[in-house]
C-alpha cells in the first residue's frame, strides 16, 4: 500500500496520474502526463520528486533539434514524416558511400530534393519499402566519382540510376542507336 500520496502533483513537465508498488515492493511506481501530451509508465516516483526524471522523453528530443541542424526531425511539419523518413535515409546512406569511396561530401539534407517524376525517365517517383522497386527515388552524383556536393547530386528514380550506374555515355548512345534500328 502507497504511504503518502504524490497524486495529482506536478514536478517539472510530468503531473502524477496513478501511483502502485512495484512488484519487489522496493519503489512507488508512477504513470504520468507530460505537459505535452505524452506518458510515462512504471516510472519510479523518487525520480520524479528528485528530478531526475522530468518529462516524457520530449525534453531531450527537443534539445536534440536545437543542437542539431542536419537533424530531418527538427524540422517535422504535419505529414512530411515519410519524405523526410526518405531524405535523412538517402543523407546517410550517401555520407557512407561517400567516406566508403573517399569522395566529397558537402551536402546537408535541405539539398536533397525529391521532385515529383524522375528528371531522366519521366516516372513518377513513389517510395516504397521494396528496395528493387524501380520508382524509388534514388540520390545520385549527376557526374559520378566528384562526390556528394550541392551542384553534383540530384533526385532520379532507381531505374535510371541503375542504368546509368556503370555505362558511358557512348554505350548508352550506342544502345539507343541500336534499339532505333530495330
Amino acid at each position: 500500500m502507497v504511504k503518502k500520496s504524490l497524486f495529482g502533483q506536478t514536478f517539472n513537465r510530468l503531473t502524477i496520474e496513478n501511483e502502485y508498488q512495484s512488484p519487489c515492493k522496493q519503489y512507488v511506481l508512477c504513470e504520468c502526463s507530460c505537459s505535452c501530451g505524452g506518458k510515462t509508465t512504471k516510472t519510479r516516483r523518487h525520480d520524479i520528486v528528485s528530478g531526475k526524471i522530468i518529462s516524457c522523453g520530449c525534453l531531450r528530443l527537443e534539445r536534440l533539434r536545437e543542437t542539431s541542424p542536419n537533424n530531418p526531425r527538427s524540422r517535422k511539419e504535419p505529414g512530411t514524416r515519410k519524405a523526410d523518413d526518405r531524405r535523412y535515409k538517402m543523407f546517410h546512406n550517401a555520407q557512407h558511400r561517400a567516406k566508403k569511396k573517399g569522395i566529397p561530401f558537402t551536402i546537408t539534407i535541405n539539398d536533397i530534393i525529391i521532385p515529383e517524376t524522375c528528371p531522366l525517365l519521366g516516372i513518377t517517383l513513389v517510395s516504397t519499402n521494396d528496395k528493387r522497386d524501380p520508382r524509388n527515388p534514388s540520390l545520385d552524383q549527376k557526374i559520378p566519382g566528384q562526390g556528394y556536393t550541392p551542384d553534383n547530386i540530384w533526385v532520379t528514380s532507381s531505374r535510371a540510376n541503375w542504368i546509368k550506374c556503370d555505362a558511358s555515355l557512348q554505350e548508352l548512345e550506342l544502345l539507343v542507336e541500336n534499339l532505333k534500328k530495330l
